[in-house]
């Protein structure tokens, strides 16, 4: 290949994988401790803590759940977080489905269904400053 075509592609190339590249500046969710709120469909409401953290640029999110509820902590399945919106399953005796959307104060609101079609409403509120 001459140098000449070389030459010729070479910023084609460097434009194509600029644009091909996943953004430097994406969006990420705030580490740390969140709080929030889960509204079940019996009308039960338990607070938990959500532990937020990234290991390079895979997001992670633990549920922190209340002892009465006799679960345990458990890891969100595949977490997702694009623009507004944050999706993930949790496994608890089944898969449940949650998808949730961020709100004007930060916060996160969704809903998260099971294989009935059932859902619970679940809040996120990001770490408090200080």
């Amino acid at each position: 290949m001459s140098k000449r075509l070389l030459g010729g592609l070479l910023p084609v190339l460097i434009l194509f994988l600029g644009f091909a590249m996943p953004a430097a500046g994406q969006e990420r969710l705030e580490e740390g401790l969140w709080t929030g709120t889960v509204f079940t469909p019996d009308g039960q409401i338990f607070d938990l803590s959500y532990d937020v953290s990234y290991a390079e640029d895979a997001l992670g999110i633990e549920l922190i759940l209340p002892a009465e509820i006799g679960m345990g902590n458990i890891m969100a399945g595949g977490p997702v977080h694009e623009g507004e919106a944050l999706s993930f399953t949790l496994e608890v005796g089944e898969s449940v489905s949650c998808s949730l959307v961020a709100q004007a104060d930060g916060s996160y609101e969704g809903e998260c269904i099971d294989s009935t079609g059932e859902g619970a409403i679940m809040t996120m509120m990001p770490p408090e400053d200080g």
